[in-house]
């Protein structure tokens, strides 16, 4: 009878789960990774993003680099895409399978930052996480900046578990989430340390601030690295040079190499590209209601919230 409630008790806890948190997770994933996928399978035959051609090539010769330029880069995506190539497929058709994989894990990251640091709830957790996901300058970051899209997913890891962990024994979780935003991306990376700079002013006790100072050592050590290499206080070894070929169908009038309308640089093209000055100060800030028209609707319902004090 005892093992028989106990195995109903154990049901009930994954329906709840799968109910709420696992329901919403899985959404947020889902979303994006079909959102980012949809040029993919318009575009079979290239690679879809800008720079992403140099992502296969710098994965392809990652071990042809001197290692300190490299950790400049800074190399982690690049090692996971020849990670990923290793076992034999095409390293364009990893970056297909990659790149919606990627901003699915940043709009779960996401979520769970709304749901562990900021403490929504899950309902308004995902539509935020949903919103967030469809603006434009988060699918433009997902369209070729893979280094900063895998930073700012650690990151958003790193503030949503940074107080469960670095006050438990798995605080070398949050050392290695420190070393995934580091050799990821810079921006991320100041990002953090002016996070980890705000929490090591609020702790109160010595032992808690030298703590932290332990947990941040290492990610510490190795952007202070990658800074003196950036400024030329290490020399490297002058990067590898390559000629890799990738042959597509000529591009004109701004269209992309498919010939279909979709997506297309609006900024190589009337009215930017032959616009005077004026009229640039008159496109900049109606491109910039463009880029945040979905909030507008909610905006005058924020000015009636009541106040978290």
């Amino acid at each position: 009878m005892l093992a028989h409630d106990h195995k109903e008790k154990r049901r009930s806890i994954v329906r709840s789960l799968w109910g709420g948190e696992a329901r919403a997770i899985a959404i947020a994933f889902l979303m994006a990774l079909i959102l980012r996928g949809l040029p993919e399978l318009r575009a079979p035959a290239y690679p879809v993003g800008y720079d992403v051609p140099l992502y296969a090539v710098e994965a392809l010769h990652l071990l042809d680099e001197d290692p300190l330029y490299m950790l400049s880069c800074p190399p982690l995506v690049f090692a996971i895409l020849w990670l990923l190539y290793i076992p034999g497929p095409d390293v364009l058709i990893v970056l297909k399978i990659f790149t919606p994989v990627l901003y699915g894990l940043l709009a779960v990251s996401f979520y769970i930052f709304l749901r562990k640091y900021l403490r929504l709830d899950v309902e308004k957790s995902l539509f935020c996480t949903i919103l967030c996901m469809f603006q434009p300058t988060v699918l433009r970051i997902s369209w070729d900046l893979l280094k900063m899209e895998f930073g700012l997913t650690g990151l958003f890891l790193l503030l949503a578990y940074f107080e469960d962990l670095r006050r438990s024994r798995k605080w070398p979780l949050a050392t290695a989430l420190m070393l995934i935003v580091v050799l990821s991306h810079q921006l991320p990376a100041v990002l953090m340390f002016m996070f980890l700079a705000y929490e090591w002013w609020r702790v109160r006790t010595l032992r808690e601030a030298l703590g932290l100072l332990a947990l941040a050592l290492p990610a510490t050590c190795i952007f202070i690295l990658q800074l003196l290499i950036f400024i030329g206080a290490i020399q490297t070894a002058p990067p590898v040079r390559f000629r890799d070929v990738i042959w597509l169908r000529s591009s004109h009038g701004g269209m992309p190499v498919i010939g279909v309308p979709f997506p297309r640089n609006y900024f190589l093209e009337n009215p930017f590209r032959s616009a005077s000055w004026a009229d640039i100060a008159l496109y900049v800030p109606l491109t910039f209601v463009a880029l945040f028209a979905l909030l507008l609707p909610i905006f005058p319902a924020s000015l009636n919230a009541p106040s978290a004090a």
